[in-house]
C-alpha cells in the first residue's frame, strides 16, 4: 500500500513534489492533483470537463509535457482540475496519455492563489517503478 498520493518538498528559489502511483495512470493522476494543489485550495466544485491527449518519445518527457500541459491550461484558461482520470499506453517506441479532466474556472474573489508556477522541469527528474508502484521527483521553477 502506497503512504500517499504525493508529498512537497522545497528548494532554493523552487518547489518540488515526490508523486506516487501503483500503477502509471494513478502516477500521472496524482501527478496532476498535486500540481494544482500547489496552485491552489482546490474546493469540491466540478463544472466543467476537459480532454488532454499527448504523445512522447519516452515516458518521462510524457510525464513532463503533462505537467506543463496542465500548468498551460491553469494559465491560459484559469482552469483547476478537481478530478482526473489518465489513461496511459504505449504502442511501439510511443507513449500516449488520454486524459479527462473535471474541474472548474479559478476565480479570483473566491479561491486562494498559492504559488505561481512557470514550469515542470527535468532538473533532478526521475521516474522509477519499485515495489510499490511508481514515484516520480519533479521540480516546478516558481
Amino acid at each position: 500500500m502506497l503512504p500517499k498520493r504525493y508529498d512537497f518538498f522545497e528548494t532554493t528559489g523552487d518547489v518540488g513534489i515526490l508523486v506516487y502511483g501503483r500503477s502509471l495512470n494513478e502516477l500521472f493522476q496524482n501527478g496532476g492533483l498535486g500540481l494544482f494543489d500547489i496552485i491552489t485550495d482546490v474546493k469540491e466544485i466540478i463544472e466543467i470537463e476537459k480532454d488532454v491527449e499527448l504523445k512522447c518519445d519516452s515516458l518521462e518527457r510524457l510525464f513532463i509535457n503533462w505537467l506543463n500541459e496542465l500548468i498551460f491550461l491553469f494559465d491560459a484558461e484559469g482552469f483547476v482540475a478537481r478530478k482526473i482520470n489518465v489513461n496511459v499506453s504505449q504502442k511501439n517506441e510511443i507513449f500516449s496519455l488520454d486524459a479527462k479532466l473535471m474541474g472548474y474556472y479559478f476565480d479570483e474573489e473566491r479561491d486562494e492563489k498559492k504559488l505561481l508556477i512557470k514550469a515542470a522541469t527535468y532538473h533532478g527528474f526521475y521516474l522509477k517503478e519499485n515495489a510499490e508502484g511508481f514515484e516520480t521527483k519533479v521540480l516546478f521553477d516558481i
